[in-house]
């Protein structure tokens, strides 16, 4: 598993942004999160972040979420009600909704590569 952790950004790239003018701080992580702790270490900087700053969790590079590091998502999810995007590969996305938690979870599909620019 490998986390990059963001700063505060005031570019805020589409498929990152929340909604709003106001600055965000994205936060990274790619490969396999295991565990609560890869969990936490890959959200720390979002579940700290102040208020008026957006967050986005881009988890597009994930190839493996297991259920047992979902608790600091969720945890985020209930701590932030606005403000917060979280951009999904299509295997992250499946697994949330096999738990129903995409209708609570601020989905953003992550783009594919003919849709970047």
């Amino acid at each position: 598993m490998s986390i990059i952790t963001g700063s505060v950004d005031d570019s805020r790239p589409p498929e990152h942004a929340a909604a709003g003018d106001r600055p965000v701080l994205t936060v990274r992580a790619a490969g396999e999160l295991l565990d609560v702790p890869a969990m936490t270490a890959a959200l720390q900087d979002a579940l700290s972040a102040p208020f008026d700053v957006d967050v986005a969790v881009d988890l597009s590079a994930v190839t493996y979420l297991s259920f047992e590091a979902l608790p600091p998502l969720i945890r985020l999810v209930q701590h932030r009600t606005t403000g917060l995007d979280v951009v999904v590969s299509e295997t992250v996305r499946r697994k949330l909704a096999l738990l129903g938690l995409d209708t609570s979870i601020p989905l953003r599909p992550a783009l594919r590569r003919d849709e970047r620019r």
